[in-house]
């Protein structure tokens, strides 16, 4: 009896043993797929009004509202576009496991003003482009003028894409264009 109470004790006490070092040697950190959740974030974007296009470091990730997980650690570039507002662009800062959040409050560039009540009418809204037109060569800016002056400038969205500003009409267009060989400096590189 006494030999099978130390032999139980022997067993018990190597089991213990076992546990600790176990519990020591287990790496704190995750593994496999989810081994890079302690070097991204997440961001989540949101506009008013909602529906506009979002873009990380150049690369479209969807519209407004959208939730993007796996972004790397670190700064990153955001443009919103949507139709008849001003580009907004911001950089945000992402923490390793942390949501940053991204409220853009977009600003619509085709006022014309006027008409509604008394006193003098408003100025007439004119559209101007530094770059004559849609000239997906030369890195060009487009200003609507008017009771409020607002000015977009020729954008490469990818390394490949440009975002192309233009006037139409009195309202300020805009386009993305695929550059043949290529988008540096805001503008299709030539040759």
């Amino acid at each position: 009896m006494k030999k099978r109470l130390i032999g139980l004790i022997l067993i018990f006490s190597l089991l213990i043993v076992a546990v600790s070092v176990l519990a020591i040697h287990t790496p704190t950190h995750k593994t496999g797929a989810n081994a890079t959740s302690n070097k991204t974030g997440n961001l989540n974007v949101t506009s008013n009004p909602s529906g506009a296009n979002v873009f990380v470091d150049g690369i479209s990730r969807g519209l407004t509202p959208i939730y993007i997980t796996g972004l790397s650690v670190g700064k990153h570039s955001v443009l919103l576009t949507k139709e008849s507002f001003k580009d907004y662009k911001k950089t945000v800062s992402i923490s390793a496991g942390r949501t940053t959040k991204l409220n853009a409050k977009l600003v619509k560039i085709n006022q014309t003003g006027g008409g509604g009540g008394p006193g003098p009418s408003a100025p007439t809204t004119k559209c101007k482009e530094s770059d004559k037109g849609a000239n997906y060569f030369v890195n060009g800016t487009t200003c609507l003028t008017g009771n409020i002056s607002v000015c977009n400038s020729d954008y490469c969205l990818t390394n490949s894409t440009l975002l192309e500003y233009y006037c139409k009409g009195k309202e300020v267009g805009k386009r993305e264009y695929k550059c043949q060989k290529g988008c540096k400096d805001n503008a299709c590189i030539k040759r």
